[in-house]
């Protein structure tokens, strides 16, 4: 049997889960109860506008018969101040009747706008608070590669990077027979977040050519510069479609800016594919350097809004 108190924890957490998934969702809410409300504040004010001719016809009904008064009676008993006076006191009611019969539809959609606006507020917030937890990772990660190419030297960076992974290959000797030899290669995984395989599996422009492969990534790489150069910015998903490379949602944000920028000072200014590595070098095998994978890391500045 559940005690009271239990219930009481019970209900606590239901409830405490249940708001932080309305904050979860609050941006989209917002939004969504924003864009009802101006659609409805619309909705009221045409209908509003129906009305709106009955007041006007009334009041232009009053000042004729104040005009027709002025003219068929003498100043003592109407003069033109009295007509004046009435007058305006014609528009002022006029106007109130407007502004009683519109403040439905401004109050509707004046609420909904607020709510569109704190909607994009949140989202900016989240934005910003985004930013600086991915500047912080990217500052660890450069920091800790830092401390073991100084401790280690590249050939173990690479390998604590992208790990090794035990592949078999069949290798004919001179005498023709084949042989199987296990031997170890660097792997390309995913947790590296700018390193991408170039391959006949994963790149629509992928040729069974190493020397193809080659010329066709450093022309993408000096294109890449060039458009740099012109813009003073590129994103890193172009230079994926350029290779044929499926889009990320980090490509989205993170590419290179030109010029020495303060927010980043260590900005290479240069888009590089790191076509350079080692892993990339030719196979000695011609049917294994046919179709090798090609190692691409991307040396982005970071988060392109935030350097510009």
């Amino acid at each position: 049997m559940i005690s009271l108190s239990n219930m009481k924890t019970l209900a606590t957490n239901s409830f405490g889960r249940t708001g932080l998934l309305l904050s979860k969702k609050s941006p989209e809410i917002l939004l969504g109860v924003g864009v009802v409300g101006v659609v409805a504040g619309t909705i009221i004010a045409c209908k509003a506008t129906l009305k709106v001719y009955a007041i006007i016809e009334e009041a232009k009904e009053t000042l004729d018969v104040i005009e027709s008064t002025r003219e068929r009676v003498d100043d003592l008993k109407y003069s033109d101040a009295d007509a004046k006076r009435d007058t305006v006191l014609v528009y002022v009611q006029t106007s109130v009747e407007v502004i009683k019969l519109y403040m439905p539809a401004i109050l509707v959609t004046g609420i909904s706008i607020a709510l569109i606006v704190g909607s994009h507020n949140i989202l900016s917030k989240r934005n910003a608070a985004l930013a600086a937890a991915y500047k912080l990772v990217d500052a660890s990660f450069r920091h800790y590669r830092e401390r073991v190419l100084e401790e280690y030297g590249e050939d173990a960076d690479r390998k604590f990077r992208f790990g090794q992974e035990e592949i078999t290959v069949v290798k004919t000797n001179a005498k023709g027979k084949e042989k199987e030899v296990v031997t170890k290669v660097l792997g390309i995984n995913d947790i590296v977040p700018y390193s991408f395989t170039f391959s006949e599996q994963t790149a629509t422009q992928y040729k069974r050519s190493y020397d193809m492969n080659l010329n066709f990534l450093r022309t993408i790489q000096r294109y890449a510069n060039d458009l740099l150069i012109v813009r003073g910015h590129i994103f890193m998903n172009e230079v994926l479609d350029d290779l044929g490379l499926p889009r990320t949602p980090a490509g989205a944000v993170v590419g290179w800016v030109k010029g020495h920028n303060p927010h980043n000072p260590n900005n290479d200014e240069y888009v590089s594919l790191g076509l350079d590595d080692p892993i990339n070098e030719e196979k000695e095998d011609a049917h294994e350097a046919m179709v090798q994978p090609w190692h691409i890391e991307f040396n982005v500045d970071g988060n392109i809004y935030d350097l510009i």
